[in-house]
């Protein structure tokens, strides 16, 4: 579910070569290969004076995971019902299958392809729920209550202190001088045949 491609010039690389900030945007990992728009990017942290702290793909990846978790466990426990063993890691990266429990479910499905304009169930299957997250106030006053606090990104401060620029006496002392040459002694030594 994290993207593999940069949200600020929508490079499509790979994940080794991404960071993600706290609400799990991706860029690119260096922001001189990036636009000018970068978060880390020299005019804007001049800008702001400070750095915005991002992660890698591993460290992305398990805060996901570690936020489905709790809003897993969070909801059992507000409705009332026995948390079972789900498999959150597969949720999140890897590919889910089902199998409809009835024909109207399979006659949802198809109105909602032809209705999308798409062959491809992924996206019928991705309309249905953000139909369905749309209607359930519960869980978008939750969501957006908890998801509000992720996507402030915590800045940290540059460590550096100004600079003053060198004096003379430090340029010329600088400068490099060419180093003495040592003149070989001819060598007499004993041939033998």
């Amino acid at each position: 579910m994290l993207k593999s491609e940069c949200s600020v010039c929508g490079a499509r690389r790979k994940f080794k070569n991404l960071m993600y900030d706290q609400a799990l945007s991706a860029y690119c990992s260096s922001p001189m290969i990036c636009v000018k728009n970068h978060p880390n990017s020299p005019s804007n942290c001049r800008q702001r004076g400070t750095f915005v702290e991002l992660m890698t793909y591993e460290d992305a990846l398990y805060t996901q995971k570690q936020r489905t978790e709790y809003t897993y466990e969070e909801t059992a426990n507000t409705f009332g019902k026995r948390m079972r063993n789900v498999n959150m890691h597969k949720l999140i990266t890897g590919s889910i299958s089902f199998r409809v429990s009835s024909e109207a479910q399979a006659d949802y499905i198809s109105y909602t392809l032809a209705k999308i304009g798409t062959n491809k169930i992924t996206d019928a299957v991705h309309f249905i729920l953000n139909q369905a997250i749309e209607k359930d106030a519960g869980f978008l006053s939750t969501f957006t209550q908890k998801r509000g606090s992720y996507t402030a990104t915590p800045n940290v401060e540059i460590g550096f202190a100004p600079i003053d620029p060198p004096t003379k006496e430090e340029i010329q002392e600088r400068e490099v001088k060419p180093l003495p040459t040592r003149k070989l002694e001819n060598d007499e030594g004993v041939f033998t045949l």
